[in-house]
């Protein structure tokens, strides 16, 4: 990474929160994206959109989810599944904080609810590799 044109963070190493936080505070960063490199489908509007969602919400947080009929629907396991508003849902692994409020402690949140398989895709095993392969191929027309 060091040859590419970005900057390059070396965190402590402890777990990811206490490494993003770390991150945060080193860049005095304000509003902050997180989001995993295995979501392999997610597109500049579906980022729009969720940005959208946290400026509407008003709050410090916001974590975006899916629901898990789609998650299962589509092959991918549904780890870390919650009840939102009646509907049984997993959350992304795409998040947005406010860094001025990184050493709040546990921040109030919002749920941004999106039933897209962009967001549905989170590749953690070799199985949803090949399923995410195949949703792709499907989108390029291929």
């Amino acid at each position: 990474m060091l040859r590419f044109p970005v900057s390059v963070i070396k965190t402590p190493g402890k777990e990811y929160v206490s490494d993003m936080q770390y991150a945060v505070k080193s860049l005095g960063l304000n509003v902050v994206l997180a989001i995993g490199a295995d979501l392999p489908l997610i597109t500049g509007e579906v980022i729009d959109a969720i940005v959208k969602c946290y400026e509407r919400c008003g709050k410090p947080a916001l974590s975006v989810v899916v629901p898990f009929e789609t998650k299962e629907r589509l092959g991918f396991s549904g780890e870390y599944a919650f009840t939102f508003e009646g509907t049984r849902v997993v959350p992304a692994g795409i998040n947005l904080i406010d860094g001025r409020r990184i050493d709040d402690g546990e921040l109030e949140q919002a749920i941004c609810l999106l039933d897209l398989k962009e967001v549905a895709v989170n590749i953690n095993t070799v199985q949803e590799l090949k399923i995410a392969e195949r949703l792709l191929a499907e989108k390029l027309g291929k």
